[in-house]
């Protein structure tokens, strides 16, 4: 049992280590790439078919309306807050760092936990 909520722990770290470099992958690409030039870009993806069968066209909606807002924010933040461009990888490891935390501290605390429990369930007493 211990291996196996370390394993999913283990996972789980793993995933969140991927999200976040997907995160920061994507941050780096908006941040190069005029806004229109992503939009086009990703309108040209194709999902698979499994997933194009639970989120259809509307993301690609989305990505047209909310271009123009992304654009702007995007503008802002290499324009006048040149800093802020900067520090969001730094924040971003941060913010993968405090997960990475969370899910090592809970998955000690679930090892300990089924320690604990296995040690009261395999005692003398509990037996009696």
């Amino acid at each position: 049992m211990l291996i196996a909520v370390w394993a999913v722990g283990l996972l789980l770290l793993v995933l969140w280590s991927a999200a976040m470099w997907a995160a920061h992958v994507g941050w780096t690409m908006l941040a190069s790439l005029p806004w229109s030039q992503a939009v086009e870009a990703a309108q040209r993806i194709s999902l698979p078919a499994w997933l194009e069968l639970w989120v259809g066209s509307a993301w690609r909606d989305w990505l047209t309306t909310a271009g123009p807002m992304i654009e702007w924010v995007m503008r802002t933040l290499q324009g006048s807050a040149h800093w802020l461009e900067g520090m969001i990888p730094i924040l971003m490891l941060v913010m993968w760092a405090a997960g990475a935390l969370c899910v090592l501290v809970l998955t000690t605390l679930a090892a300990g936990l089924v320690s604990w429990w296995r040690g009261r369930r395999d005692s003398p007493a509990a037996t009696a």
